[in-house]
């Protein structure tokens, strides 16, 4: 089944899952909005199609600040985490 062009916000997207869904979605052809923390890489993205936010999923202000750019997005894909051992 194949999607119509969507707009998705992507959290967590420089590494891992989330890194892999983000260029999973714009081999689809839809556009992005993408999420990690300050400092993050996304030189693997293209600059069409998709937006970066460097923010903190932790942080409320930076929370608030990736919720205001998301207004009108079809979809959220929570990628982001952090593991502590």
């Amino acid at each position: 089944m194949k999607l119509d062009k969507v707009k998705i916000t992507v959290t967590g997207a420089a590494s891992g899952i989330g890194k892999a869904t983000a260029l999973k979605l714009l081999e689809s052809g839809h556009d992005l909005i993408v999420v990690d923390l300050p400092g993050s890489n996304f030189d693997f993205l293209p600059s069409s199609n998709v937006q970066i936010i460097y923010g903190d999923v932790s942080n409320q202000d930076d929370r608030n600040a990736i919720i205001a750019a998301s207004k009108g997005v079809d979809g959220l894909v929570n990628a982001a985490g952090k593991i502590e051992m």
